[in-house]
């Protein structure tokens, strides 16, 4: 078969190119000619279709646009911004003044009463600070794709990303605006920055200061979600590794019966504990990791009266029930935010009971007790800094609108605490 040179080819383009349309046509015909010639030779003769589709491949496969740098570092880059400039463009973020009151809601946060979403996707969760009005939000802007933006409470400005992931078998890839790249398993949001979680590590960044890693103990994973304020607190959920692990319907079964053990007080179950990142202080509580998944039922039929059989079971994790929160769930069962006292910890152990710690002593003393179980647990951060907490069942609530004064007045309960 006769071929055209991948210079001539090369050659004939580049002169198409830069002299034409005219000139392009002429050097087509020309090798229209030369193929029809070569082929002639051979004692083959082409047809004017057979001839024109050779050209037009011959031509279409080797000369395809050549991309020059700067059009391959404009496709593979995004414009990038030093740390310095990052937090200097946070800092002159404007907001609302205090007080602030920052709640929870499914998609997004309201503040001041003003639900905020954004316009990029679902806010799959967030953190922030009522003290100082930072909060961070990740934006799912696919399956498999988000991007953290920090945003001022009460601020009529536009969200700036302070950095985006993709998440592939499991793993999250993380380019900070400042182009630095992280990795791991968890990817969540602290008050001002991002959480990566591995194995055996926790990287924390945050604009204007970069990046800081912390070793964990042996045995223990970093929670997929932090209720707590950990940009401030410097302390983390942990889960006990194994619990982490997925478990089929019917195991998930088993162990809600097992669980029902720990909810009245027969046996603790710590599947989770506070974790210091810098001090390594280490407080372990009496959750259990059975309740985050909640369970549905099908193919059920009545077989007495009042008494219904279903034959399939699923199990899944979830923060929300058909009824609303999931209150068996770690993340509604654990709060710890830093106040205008110092950081403090609230969480619903073993199902009845609700404590309170002073992280920065140490002291931990009972808020509320129920042998069969206790139906609610609310705690928020109030406009002047201070942390309230409401718990109790049905009629009989108890309400404490300054955890840190309440644990000053209250005596001492035995704590586990270790080093590690």
């Amino acid at each position: 078969m006769f071929k055209f040179s991948s210079i001539q080819i090369l050659l004939a383009y580049s002169l198409s190119v830069s002299a034409g349309p005219t000139l392009a046509l002429t050097l087509q015909d020309e090798m229209a000619n030369a193929i029809r010639a070569g082929y002639k030779e051979r004692g083959i003769d082409l047809t004017d279709e057979q001839v024109n589709a050779m050209v037009q491949k011959s031509m279409g496969k080797l000369m395809k646009p050549v991309a020059t740098s700067s059009d391959i570092q404009e496709k593979n880059t995004h414009p990038l911004i030093s740390e310095a400039a990052l937090s200097d463009a946070i800092k002159k973020m404007s907001g609302a003044s205090a007080p602030l009151k920052i709640e929870e809601r499914k998609d997004g946060f309201i503040v001041n009463g003003t639900p905020y979403v954004d316009a990029e996707g679902k806010i799959k969760s967030y953190a922030f600070d009522v003290i100082n009005g930072d909060i961070t939000y990740l934006v799912e802007q696919s399956k498999n794709k988000q991007s953290a933006k920090y945003i001022k409470a009460g601020s009529s400005d536009e969200a700036i990303e302070i950095a985006s992931g993709t998440r592939e078998n499991g793993i999250w890839s993380i380019v900070t605006t400042s182009g630095k790249k992280l990795s791991g398993e968890i990817f969540s949001p602290m008050p001002r920055g991002v959480l990566l979680g591995r194995e055996s590590a926790v990287v924390r960044y945050t604009p204007g200061q970069g990046t800081k890693t912390s070793a964990l103990p042996e045995g223990y994973a970093l929670a997929p979600l932090q209720h707590g304020n950990v940009g401030a607190t410097g302390y983390v959920l942990l889960e006990v590794a194994s619990a982490s692990e997925k478990k089929d319907s019917a195991s998930g079964l088993l162990d809600s019966v097992k669980n029902l053990g720990a909810i009245f007080g027969i046996n603790e179950k710590s599947d989770y504990a506070l974790f210091n990142l810098d001090t390594r202080n280490i407080y372990p509580l009496n959750i259990s990791s059975n309740g985050k998944n909640i369970h549905t039922y099908s193919q059920c039929y009545q077989k007495k009266l009042g008494i219904n059989v279903c034959d399939q079971m699923f199990s899944f994790e979830s923060l929300y029930s058909k009824t609303g929160k999931n209150m068996t769930h770690y993340y509604w069962l654990a709060d710890w935010q830093k106040t205008n006292k110092g950081p403090v910890l609230v969480a619903m152990e073993g199902g009845g009971k609700a404590t309170a710690i002073n992280l920065s002593t140490g002291k931990k003393v009972l808020a509320y007790e129920r042998t069969l179980g206790i139906s609610t647990f609310d705690s928020k951060v109030n406009p002047d800094g201070s942390m309230s907490l409401r718990t109790g069942w049905i009629a009989d609530m108890k309400d404490i609108p300054d955890v840190s004064a309440f644990i000053s007045e209250q005596p001492e309960l035995l704590i586990k605490t270790a080093e590690k």
